[in-house]
């Protein structure tokens, strides 16, 4: 398993074809994002993004955590980019405090197992559809949710 920078052409290839308003919305969130690929022996498995969405009321720099893969992957391949996601994370958490939110599909498992396994929960849905998940940190310390409940610890391996 490689990681290298990724590039908006790694983002492409792996969304398949779609319309045009939607690729310049892709490309300019690629444009404002810190982007990584993972390359396993298939070639390119995912491109992971983070971008800045400015603070939050709270004063924490808030990121919105992005994904996008080929179909299969491998559990190697897994297991890499939720170590990739959370090393990330806690790099970003260690200059200033972070909220990380991240969204799929409403009652998609696999992207709630992903969301688990990194260290983030569910904290509503934006819509019907989709599922928003959080991770909040105070120089490295996982904070309480709103609702009180204890939101866990996004531990690097």
């Amino acid at each position: 398993m490689q990681v290298r920078a990724a590039t908006l052409a790694d983002v492409l290839s792996l969304s398949g074809s779609m319309p045009w308003a939607q690729a310049r919305a892709i490309s300019l969130q690629c444009y404002r994002s810190e982007m990584a690929a993972v390359v396993d022996a298939g070639g390119l498995a995912t491109v992971i993004g983070f971008y800045p969405l400015g603070l939050t009321p709270e004063g924490e720099q808030a990121f919105e955590l992005w994904t996008v893969s080929r179909k299969s992957l491998s559990m190697a391949a897994v297991r890499f980019i939720v170590r990739l996601a959370r090393v990330t994370m806690q790099r970003l958490a260690h200059a200033c405090p972070v909220a990380v939110v991240s969204s799929t599909r409403a009652g998609w498992m696999p992207g709630r197992k992903l969301h688990a396994l990194i260290g983030m929960h569910p904290v509503g849905n934006h819509d019907a559809g989709t599922e928003v998940f959080l991770w909040r940190s105070r120089d490295g310390q996982v904070c309480q949710a709103a609702d009180g409940e204890d939101n866990g610890r996004a531990v690097c391996p």
